[in-house]
């Protein structure tokens, strides 16, 4: 789902719900309209909803949040709806459902959690884009990981070097993956990122304790923990080790 006006998205959606259904569908003026002609819908018959990027409604109109939550509570017995909602941006995915505060929290009745591709899916993917070098297939995988849409990138680019995916994919002229983790990070970190940043670059300095973080990026020790404990559960970004003898207060941080 695209972070679009509601008046478009509506529109779009119509039309999706009429191609799909070969019934005739009224264009839906608000949000509430759509999602209680989702639930009415399916009351007699069965009906999979999938939204994909979920959390970007968040942008669109947080409001629909709290529609979804009505009508799930009124129809959760009698529809016979599948809604399956997915996201890219996990530390938003688990606020809409996590949180207690969220209007869909607890609503959830199953949640996948889709690693990214291993070494030995990549290695064959390369292997099928015509690398041989398995000293190249370690390089690509330690720089694109094992995210899918990277891999699309290679093939559409008809890449078969380590050197021509650096240059094409990110360090070239408007390369398409240039500034593609700092803009992940942003929306994932929302308007406080300035100060995930600063706590990842310290960590990333080798200042792992809490007083080496908070002296070097000039967060209070007080305010710090919060943003550590995020980026650790809600983000998995960092982790925190603590040594076998030393105690909680021994805990250090890394990415």
């Amino acid at each position: 789902m695209d972070k679009k006006t509601s008046a478009l998205l509506l529109k779009e959606f119509s039309e999706i719900v009429k191609v799909n259904s070969g019934s005739f569908v009224p264009y839906f003026s608000n949000w509430d309209d759509f999602i209680r002609f989702l639930f009415e819908y399916s009351k007699d018959r069965h009906l999979i909803a999938v939204f994909d990027e979920f959390q970007n409604f968040r942008a669109v109109d947080p409001a629909i949040f709290s529609i979804f939550q009505k009508y799930w509570d009124s129809y959760s017995d009698t529809s016979r709806i599948l809604l399956i909602f997915v996201g890219s941006y996990i530390g938003l995915m688990k606020k809409i459902f996590i949180d207690e505060k969220e209007p869909l929290y607890g609503r959830s009745t199953a949640k996948i959690d889709l690693k990214p591709l291993n070494y030995r899916w990549v290695r064959k993917i390369c292997m099928n884009r015509g690398f041989k070098s398995e000293e190249e297939i370690v390089k690509i995988y330690s720089t694109l990981g094992g995210t899918p849409r990277y891999y699309q990138l290679v093939e559409s680019y008809g890449l078969n070097s380590y050197e021509s995916v650096l240059k094409t994919l990110i360090f070239g002229k408007n390369a398409l993956l240039q500034d593609e983790v700092r803009q992940i990070l942003i929306n994932e970190f929302g308007r406080n990122y300035t100060t995930y940043f600063s706590i990842l670059e310290a960590a990333s300095l080798g200042k792992n304790t809490l007083k080496e973080i908070s002296d070097t990026t000039g967060i209070p020790m007080n305010s710090l923990g919060k943003y550590l404990n995020e980026l650790a559960s809600t983000f998995a970004i960092i982790e925190r080790r603590e040594p076998l003898l030393g105690g909680k207060k021994m805990g250090r941080y890394f990415i």
